[in-house]
C-alpha cells in the first residue's frame, strides 16, 4: 500500500468507529429511555386500573414492567456488544463483555420466568 492509500483507510476506520460508536450511545440510550418509559407507562397504568381490582392490576403493572425491563436490556446488550468492537479487542474487553451478556441474558431469563410464572419451554405444553 502506498502512502495515500493508507490515509485514506486511516480515515476511513477513524470514521467507522467514531459512527459505531455514535450507534452504540444512542442503543444505550435508547436501552436506557425504553425501561424509564416502561416504568412510567405501567405505573401509570396500574393507577387508573387500581380502581377495579387491586390484584389483578399489580398483575398488570409486574408484567408490563418486566417486559420493557426485558426489551430495555436487550437494547443494552446490542449497544454492549457494538461498543466492544469499536477499540482494540483485549482478552480482558472481551471477558468483560462476556461476563455483562451472561448477567443481563439471566436477568432476561429470570425476568421472563417471574412475568410469566412457568419456565418457556414449558410454555407450549399446556392441557386445555
Amino acid at each position: 500500500m502506498d502512502k495515500n492509500n493508507l490515509e485514506i483507510f486511516k480515515k476511513m476506520k477513524e470514521a467507522i468507529s467514531f459512527y459505531l460508536d455514535l450507534i452504540a450511545t444512542s442503543l444505550e440510550i435508547l436501552g436506557v429511555l425504553i425501561i424509564v418509559t416502561g416504568i412510567l407507562l405501567s405505573f401509570g397504568k396500574y393507577l387508573f386500573k387500581m380502581q377495579a381490582s387491586k390484584e389483578r392490576s399489580f398483575s398488570i403493572i409486574r408484567k408490563d414492567l418486566g417486559r420493557s425491563i426485558i426489551l430495555g436490556l436487550e437494547v443494552l446488550i446490542g449497544a454492549d456488544i457494538i461498543g466492544t468492537i469499536i477499540y482494540n479487542m483485549t482478552m480482558e474487553k472481551i471477558l468483560s463483555l462476556a461476563m455483562i451478556i451472561v448477567i443481563r441474558t439471566f436477568l432476561s431469563f429470570a425476568l421472563e420466568i417471574e412475568i410469566d410464572g412457568e419456565f418457556p419451554w414449558k410454555r407450549g405444553k399446556k392441557k386445555d
